[in-house]
């Protein structure tokens, strides 16, 4: 079987992918974007929220009670194995990002970094 990624020229292309939360984009599409990043695609991952206001299982793995900073590291430490060339996170807390047209004009600022020239 031939491989799919000699297919398609994406070597200088950039691939931004946004999520909601710290590890959506390992859970949702983890494998396409390394594969997407050992093509030679430019990976930019951009978060909507830290994540604080998610659970935890076992609080011995969040000290100091802030989870956002973890899910943050784990964020960036899994961009890393991902092969991601930039992420980023919104300052913004989870509780309030549901909708708000500030949030959204944010991550249209990211993308217009991200891939400059992008036109909707």
């Amino acid at each position: 079987m031939p491989d799919a990624s000699a297919a398609l020229p994406l070597a200088g292309r950039t691939v931004l992918g946004i999520f909601a939360h710290p590890d959506d984009e390992s859970l949702a599409c983890g494998g396409t974007l390394a594969r997407l990043a050992d093509a030679g695609c430019r990976v930019v991952i951009v978060c909507a929220s830290h994540g604080e206001a998610g659970s935890i299982s076992d609080p011995s793995l969040v000290p100091d009670g802030d989870l956002g900073r973890v899910r943050v590291r784990e964020l960036s430490d899994a961009a890393a194995v991902l092969g991601a060339a930039e992420v980023s996170c919104s300052i913004t807390p989870t509780a309030i990002c549901a909708g708000t047209s500030a949030r959204a004009a944010r991550g249209d600022r990211r993308a217009d970094q991200a891939l400059p020239g992008l036109t909707p």
